[in-house]
């Protein structure tokens, strides 16, 4: 599977791990199994994605984001929820990981408040869950 899932409960976050090439039908296959087997309980949790190196994305276009937003969706409306922080970790942040994060804000600018890219996990952590 190009992207799997864990709950970290401890920082009360869902970890997606993605790997290979990553496709829209991937994306929207782990979320429904996210939120299927945690009974909603995924849809309450911010988000860190972390993006392989060697992965690619090449096959996910503005059309397929419009898809996966639109699945988010649907699950928002059965499982209503506060506003998430989504966290990428994409080395370098520059590359086809990037490029689509910016598409997708210019697509939904309402995104981009909520989403961020990163270089490190540890940036990402620190971002999701700053010290108190």
């Amino acid at each position: 599977m190009p992207i799997t899932y864990e709950i970290d409960a401890d920082r009360n976050l869902i970890v997606y791990h993605a790997s290979g090439t990553i496709t829209q039908r991937d994306a929207i296959n782990v979320i429904d199994r996210a939120v299927t087997e945690t009974n909603g309980a995924a849809m309450h949790k911010d988000v860190l994605f972390l993006v392989d190196p060697h992965a690619s994305v090449n096959q996910i276009d503005v059309y397929a984001i419009k898809q996966i937003k639109s699945r988010i969706e649907d699950w928002v409306r059965k499982y209503p929820r506060a506003p998430i922080k989504c966290a990428i970790v994409s080395s370098p942040p520059d590359d086809i990981v990037g490029e689509l994060w910016r598409a997708t804000t210019d697509a939904y600018p309402a995104i981009a408040a909520s989403t961020r890219t990163f270089r490190t996990a540890s940036e990402a952590y620190a971002w999701l869950r700053p010290p108190v």
